[in-house]
């Protein structure tokens, strides 16, 4: 399979592997864990340092992110009114519910998290941009694996351990076609015993679905303060977001 792709392809597996990872990593690491020659990933890993895409730690050798990261950053955040616009939204969400608000897309057969605000109280949930969990646990996964095509969602049963939570395949698909009857879900001490969520679908201008839309906290709280009002709260503000994801 490595022998089919491109030095760019092999590049954004490099580049992608070191975002997901959160390290430093070892050229030897990369080999094991991206099945390419070292020859290859050691001429590759050269190029991107050169080019300030990747640093090499010039005591251990091992290599992370570049400093050309930061500046794609800052030119992304510049030119990008949608993405101060959906930030700017979330805030005011995270303000009305006092919870942790965020936005999740499907990455890979995992759920990421692409924009947070945190609660302002010092008993919260706590989750790091980029962070993936799992789709199957928690109102946020749900939310993206019952409008996923029927395909992904068969796939997905098919090659992820359910138990111990649901006792047979059906549980899940059923749970699924619930959710998009009903335009949301909401989930209790499912992937943390402490937290409860409530999420919707946010869709993009073209009516296709984009992510999920999820506010999350401790179980009490969410149980006390997260009724049907705050279900037609996220379901508007999802749609206020629906207008500027085309443009991120």
């Amino acid at each position: 399979m490595s022998d089919k792709l491109t030095s760019i392809e092999k590049a954004i597996l490099i580049i992608n592997n070191l975002i997901e990872d959160k390290r430093e990593l070892s050229l030897a690491e990369m080999t094991e864990r991206l099945s390419l020659p070292k020859t290859s990933l050691h001429r590759l890993c050269g190029i991107l340092v050169k080019s300030e895409y990747l640093t090499k730690d010039k005591n251990t050798g091992k290599y992370r992110l570049g400093l050309k990261f930061l500046e794609i950053c800052h030119i992304f955040q510049a030119s990008s009114k949608s993405l101060d616009r959906i930030q700017t939204t979330l805030r005011e969400l995270r303000d009305l519910l006092n919870e942790t608000v965020t936005i999740y897309r499907i990455s890979g057969n995992e759920r990421k998290c692409i924009m947070r605000f945190e609660s302002n109280s010092s008993l919260k949930h706590t989750i790091q941009i980029g962070q993936k969990l799992p789709l199957q646990l928690g109102a946020g996964g749900v939310v993206l694996l019952a409008y996923s095509s029927d395909a992904f969602i068969e796939n997905y049963i098919k090659t992820t351990d359910l138990s111990p939570f649901y006792l047979h395949e059906d549980d899940l698909r059923n749970r699924a076609e619930r959710v998009k009857k009903k335009g949301y879900e909401m989930s209790f001490a499912e992937r943390d015993p402490f937290v409860a969520a409530l999420a919707v679908p946010i869709f993009n201008g073209a009516g296709d679905f984009f992510g999920a839309l999820s506010v999350s906290g401790p179980i009490e709280r969410i149980r006390q303060n997260i009724k049907e009002e705050q279900v037609s709260v996220m379901k508007e503000f999802a749609l206020r977001i629906k207008q500027l994801v085309d443009y991120l």
